[in-house]
């Protein structure tokens, strides 16, 4: 390829040109593929985390519904209490 841009100088810097323009296109494609793959990585996670959001918030709900039965008994027992002091 040396001898043949010796021949034809003329060519030399529309190759030059041509290998600058086919490095820039091979990095952006490699960023863009970078890029990419982080976007499918934060998005996996970002499913993770609203999966475990989801579980967390229906634990939280049954958790208040126990606590709710837990109460409605404490106060029924207080209310018995009370009815049979007074008595």
């Amino acid at each position: 390829m040396g001898e043949a841009l010796c021949r034809h100088k003329g060519l030399a810097p529309w190759v030059g040109m041509a290998l600058t323009v086919i490095i820039q296109v091979v990095a952006i494609a490699y960023s863009y593929g970078a890029l990419s793959q982080r976007q499918n990585d934060f998005e996996h996670r970002l499913a993770v985390v609203e999966a475990s959001d989801k579980e967390q918030a229906r634990q939280i709900g049954e958790s208040a519904s126990r606590l709710a039965r837990i109460e409605a008994g404490v106060d029924f027992i207080r209310d018995a209490v009370r009815t049979t002091v007074v008595k």
